[in-house]
């Protein structure tokens, strides 16, 4: 694309071999700048024929990785995989073209970043595309905001099961959405800065503990060392 653009479903046409339709094995590769790519792995794929993705990033390259194809009247018979067409669909504008860095409050020079999918705060990130989110409307509401990784795009900061934070890739479903959303609001701390809180979760806020990011209920009696891991400086760019 000649510019980046949120993208949000992905209709492909796969080749007919002799008349057969196949399901196709693939991954969809994404990247800001030609260089680092995301996957979006569809490898699990079973749907003969036409496939329709939800997905949901702003990226400015998109490719599609074809893994295998099994041919619907003979499953032994496996041939090069092909396409036939690419359909990408989107708003007219995108949601963001710049990025922000978080650096903690009782730490400034660390910042939020993801290591291994899990996120932290860290000083003298590197890469520094580790510590670059693309603050998009909340992906289930937009009275808040979703943080959407530069050099994984389409993989977006959310709290699993245990409350950690962690980076993984976009799902379509209410539950990811939800999770994915974050309400800002000044900085319990400082009032300059951010604190945000889980949608998903009300009265939980991210805070670092051990570096670590997770969330904890966190109110005007919690301690001022609670307060300020939960208190966030935010640059844009």
């Amino acid at each position: 694309m000649a510019h980046r653009r949120t993208i949000t479903e992905i209709d492909t046409s796969w080749f007919m071999y002799k008349g057969s339709e196949g399901y196709y094995k693939y991954k969809i590769e994404i990247s800001n700048d030609g260089v680092n790519y995301s996957t979006l792995d569809r490898t699990n794929n079973l749907t003969y024929g036409f496939t329709t993705d939800a997905v949901h990033f702003t990226a400015r390259y998109v490719r599609i990785n074809m893994v295998n194809a099994v041919l619907w009247n003979n499953p032994g018979n496996w041939y090069t995989p092909t396409l036939h067409e690419v359909k990408m669909l989107g708003p007219a504008t995108p949601e963001a073209t710049g990025y922000s860095r978080f650096n903690s409050h009782n730490y400034p020079d660390r910042y939020i970043r993801h290591t291994n999918y899990t996120a932290r705060v860290d000083a003298n990130v590197s890469p520094v595309l580790d510590s670059q989110f693309r603050v998009v409307p909340g992906l289930a509401s937009s009275t808040g905001i979703s943080l959407e990784s530069i050099n994984f795009p389409g993989y977006f900061l959310k709290r699993n099961a245990s409350n950690k934070i962690v980076l993984e890739a976009y799902s379509d479903t209410a539950a990811y959405k939800g999770d994915a959303t974050f309400l800002s609001s000044a900085g319990w701390a400082d009032s300059t800065k951010v604190s945000l809180q889980s949608y998903s979760q009300p009265g939980y806020y991210i805070r670092h503990y051990d570096y670590a990011l997770q969330l904890d209920a966190i109110n005007a009696s919690s301690s001022s060392t609670v307060k300020s891991d939960a208190t966030f400086g935010r640059t844009n760019f």
